[in-house]
């Protein structure tokens, strides 16, 4: 019987980040540039904390899914799960701007990737950054 404890690799469309098919998902679609990985995101109505500004639980959340990208795509095929995230809110993010999310691998080792991110408004201004600590294959 497999555990619910470990992350096992598959493909799904309903990832609340990426998944194309999850009705009330960010629907992030990353390209990789070089070292990097990067996406667009507008943020909706359906995306506000107070009135008119991004809520901060999405911001991480686009923020992480950037990070998990960039441990899969950049590492060659690496299944890797958050163990620690710490983020910077820099600027308010207003809803219906667009922004621009790009996160890279810093360091690896054997069990685990440092990653890193950064969310820029539409003036090139940074809004929010983060770090993680991402574990390969998954808690145990």
């Amino acid at each position: 019987m497999a555990s619910r404890d470990r992350v096992e690799p598959r493909v799904t469309d309903k990832c609340f980040g990426c998944g194309q098919l999850n009705p009330g998902g960010l629907k992030l679609k990353f390209s990789i540039d070089g070292d990097s990985v990067s996406a667009e995101f507008t943020p909706s109505a359906a995306h506000e904390g107070y009135p008119g500004y991004l809520h901060g639980g999405i911001t991480c959340a686009v923020l992480d899914e950037a990070m998990g990208w960039a441990a899969y795509h950049l590492s060659s095929g690496a299944l890797a799960a958050t163990a620690r995230l710490q983020i910077k809110f820099r600027r308010p993010i207003f809803i219906g701007e667009p922004l621009t999310v790009k996160a890279s691998i810093t360091r690896k080792s054997s069990r685990h990737l440092w990653t890193q991110a950064t969310m820029k408004r539409k003036d090139g201004k940074l809004a929010a950054e983060a770090t993680a600590i991402m574990v390969i294959g998954g808690p145990e």
